[in-house]
């Protein structure tokens, strides 16, 4: 949802057979989406730079993984959608192919892999659910003494059920 912010997982992932250091992973996020806060660091030795509300890069370097071991950096993320329809829309975030790298030190020889394949998520946008009250009359003018019918209207579609409503109306 557009007012909401997600949560985001960063995975760093060594396929290989030995151990990977001074991993380190770009994520230049799409046009209208940015960082709310950074959750959690799970990726050990690493700093996360660009974290940080209203950023609209994350950097997350220096991580250290055994053999076969990932680690996830996980972010809230928002969107800047608050015009016009934007329902059904989606936010790809992408991770460009090479920027996720880290270096590998076989038998003494160091080597730096990176990714060869971008990387795609969407992110759903879904309309601000509809709360509220409207009132109206018919006929909307009255003579003295005529009657009027008046009609009250609680808009609910937030798919949280109410309860013990009052709804104050002061007559003249």
């Amino acid at each position: 949802n557009w007012w909401e912010t997600s949560q985001m997982t960063l995975r760093i992932t060594n396929p290989n057979s030995y151990p990977m250091t001074n991993a380190h992973l770009e994520d230049n996020l799409p046009a209208n989406m940015f960082v709310d806060s950074l959750v959690s660091n799970g990726c050990t030795g690493s700093t996360v730079s660009g974290a940080v509300s209203g950023s609209n890069t994350i950097n997350i370097t220096g991580a250290s993984l055994a053999a076969g071991a990932s680690c996830n950096v996980v972010v809230r993320v928002r969107t800047d959608l608050t015009t016009g329809s934007i329902s059904g829309q989606a936010l790809t975030n992408t991770i460009a192919a090479g920027a996720t790298c880290g270096t590998l030190n076989i038998s003494g020889i160091t080597q730096e892999l990176c990714s060869t394949s971008a990387t795609h998520a969407p992110l759903n946008i879904f309309a601000k659910p509809i709360q509220g009250l409207s009132k109206s009359f018919a006929p909307a003018t009255v003579a003295d003494n005529g009657t009027t019918t008046m009609t009250i209207q609680l808009f609910n579609d937030t798919g949280t059920d109410w309860s013990n409503v009052i709804i104050p109306d002061n007559v003249p």
